[in-house]
């Protein structure tokens, strides 16, 4: 336990970090967190024209809010905004390590097991290109979070694992995905219902979870043998 409680929740969807005077989220035996403070990189996919009711302006504008959070309690943060998936494992692959973690902002649907980050082929993080990130730049206590719709939600369309759990699998890091569609909001953490509800034009920006969902957490899936589960890429289906 710390002595005075950490400087932030370091994972506002995961339990354990909701105690701030615990330390390694109560599990010091594999986790190590010198300083307490870390780094991250916000990844904004179809980042669009940056407009005040824009979409992709608007994933921008949460990844910034999110940044201005972790700046504010001693963490290093980049924001990279990218459209392809050789753009994505670039944001990855910077010259510092990933200790924090990487936090995602885009597109995704339930007819997709995929992050949508822009029109075209070779656009879409998915089943098949998770493999084609390296992964190797996130430290060992580094966790994934996609903030796009349904990234962590199976359906008839989409019988296969979600996203969340592709990312997992390949990064061998926890992940988390949204089991419904995502709203923005100007409050933290409430969703606003109704038709009419739009984002504010200005200000801060947060993505949240429509009712009844939740950002869900995946573990990597593991052989018998220890490594990673790969996938087969001719059972990729609805992309």
């Amino acid at each position: 336990m710390f002595v005075t409680p950490d400087s932030i929740v370091p994972n506002m969807f995961d339990p354990q970090s909701l105690n701030r005077y615990a330390y390694c989220r109560n599990n010091p035996l594999i986790y190590v967190d010198p300083s307490g403070h870390a780094h991250y990189v916000e990844i904004v996919c179809d980042p669009g024209t940056g407009g005040p009711h824009d979409v992709g302006g608007n994933f921008g504008r949460a990844a910034a809010t999110r940044a201005a959070e972790l700046i504010a309690s001693g963490h290093t943060v980049e924001i990279v905004e990218v459209r392809s998936v050789s753009e994505f494992n670039a944001a990855i692959n910077g010259n510092q390590e990933i200790t924090g973690g990487v936090e995602v902002y885009g597109h995704a649907g339930s007819d997709l097991e995929a992050l949508s980050m822009a029109s075209g082929p070779g656009t879409n993080l998915d089943q098949e290109t998770v493999n084609e990130v390296d992964w190797g730049n996130l430290g060992p206590n580094a966790e994934i979070s996609l903030n796009g719709c349904n990234t962590g939600n199976k359906n008839d369309a989409n019988p296969n694992n979600t996203i969340a759990q592709d990312v997992a699998n390949a990064s061998g890091k926890t992940t988390w995905g949204a089991t419904k569609s995502m709203s923005f909001t100007g409050v933290k953490g409430q969703y606003i219902p109704g038709p009419n509800a739009v984002p504010p034009a200005t200000g801060d920006l947060y993505m949240v979870v429509d009712p009844p969902g939740k950002m869900e957490r995946f573990s990597p899936e593991v052989h018998p043998g220890g490594s990673h589960r790969s996938h087969d890429i001719d059972n990729l289906s609805g992309l």
